[in-house]
């Protein structure tokens, strides 16, 4: 809630694609069919796909959920263009992933 941000800390930056900004995501998985990484190639439908980034996902072991989760990553890259960072007390390490 607002009480347990740290006053002054609440910070909104909007970022502007450039033109280094990547267009689509190729997404390296380890398939479990043939025990070999494999690539797929996930971008958005309107996307020319001139310039891909990499990343390798560990523990994905198929086509279809590295396709979906390219696409995720793709779709964020285009739409989540917001950052907003804060800074709590100690409560704050309660929500923490893992």
């Amino acid at each position: 809630t607002m009480r347990n941000i740290v006053k002054g800390s609440f910070k909104v930056q909007y970022l502007m694609p450039t033109e280094e900004t990547a267009d689509a995501v190729d997404i390296e998985y380890f398939d479990a069919r043939i025990w070999k990484w494999k690539t797929v190639k996930a971008k958005m439908p309107d996307s020319i796909a001139e310039k891909p980034v990499t990343v390798k996902l560990l523990g994905v072991t198929n086509r279809d959920q590295a396709w979906r989760e390219g696409m995720y990553m793709a779709a964020c890259n285009r739409f989540r263009r917001r950052v907003i960072s804060l800074s709590t007390e100690m409560e704050g390490f309660i929500p923490t992933m893992g």
